[in-house]
């Protein structure tokens, strides 16, 4: 008899797999309880894969799929979008902030991924915009990030702080409050 766990997994897998069968995923899920669908929201949050299995799920068009379970996996899905559609809006902002001042970028992940991948913004989860710089222009990027509200996570006065990041992980997070949306970008 399988676990929770592996009933959880083997059904996240059968739905996202192109060829899936339908038949046998009809069968698993006819005798999920309350509890195994909550597990897989939550398995399907923690491997941060929502979106793709969201969509696929709704390809699929199952039988025995709870209302609430795909109120809430459409709820975090548009969640989802909306916040990459104002990454992808604050991340042109930036780009175009950058090119005005000859500044070497390239976006890493994020929304640009989840156009580039699936063609889609919607399929990706992203949660910050990540840029790679070279080092000789490190610090006209700060200064770039700052003069647009931008606030590094460890301010100046954090030298060792920053220090370390920059020596040891080569990265520096910055922070700014999104007018009108309520929440912090990096």
């Amino acid at each position: 008899m399988d676990t929770w766990a592996q009933r959880t997994e083997k059904v996240f897998l059968s739905i996202l797999q192109q060829n899936g069968d339908k038949e046998d995923i009809n069968r698993r899920i006819r005798y999920f309880k309350d509890e195994d669908w909550q597990r897989l929201y939550a398995f399907c949050i923690a491997n941060r894969l929502l979106p793709a299995f969201y969509l696929r799920l709704l390809s699929l068009k199952l039988e025995n799929i709870p209302a609430e379970f795909l109120h809430r996996l459409k709820t975090t899905y548009l969640t989802n979008f909306r916040k990459n559609i104002i990454l992808k809006k604050e991340l042109l902002r930036i780009l175009s902030c950058f090119k005005e001042k000859n500044i070497l970028v390239i976006p890493l992940k994020g929304p640009i991924l989840a156009e580039y991948l699936y063609n889609d913004l919607s399929s990706w989860v992203s949660c910050d915009l990540d840029l790679l710089v070279q080092d000789k222009q490190y610090e006209d990027a700060e200064g770039a990030l700052e003069k647009n509200g931008y606030k590094p996570r460890f301010g100046k006065k954090d030298v060792f702080l920053r220090q370390f990041h920059l020596k040891y992980s080569k990265q520096l997070s910055f922070m700014r409050q999104i007018e009108n949306e309520g929440e912090d970008e990096k």
